[in-house]
């Protein structure tokens, strides 16, 4: 998972190769952001028998503390060749570049 800075937002992306979006959750509120997801095991055939299986089948939860406030009503998300990416507008005042302050050694 990555999160980006960028000028006017954070970008938040993570690759999620096998999941459909039906199964993916997105929570956003001005500080953080939450990502679940839940990988099922496809239906088996009777007639199957595994030789091996090493694929994982669980569900997840993944919440990150944002480093500069977001508009929460306006973030959009897209997931692509499983890839998901949020993309998370900041506010007015996280846009803003923080003031260097001179301090005076006493």
């Amino acid at each position: 998972m990555d999160l980006i800075d960028k000028k006017d937002a954070l970008v938040f992306r993570a690759e999620m190769p096998g999941l459909k979006k039906k199964d993916i959750k997105i929570s956003v509120t001005e500080d953080e952001i939450s990502v679940s997801g839940k990988v099922e095991r496809a239906k088996e055939e009777k007639e199957e028998n595994y030789y091996c299986c090493e694929r994982a089948y669980s569900s997840w939860q993944r919440t990150i503390l944002l480093p500069v406030k977001v508009k929460a009503e306006q973030v959009k998300a897209k997931y692509q060749d499983g890839v998901l990416e949020v993309t998370l507008p900041k506010t007015e005042k996280a846009k803003a570049k923080p003031k260097a302050k001179g301090i005076k050694i006493e």
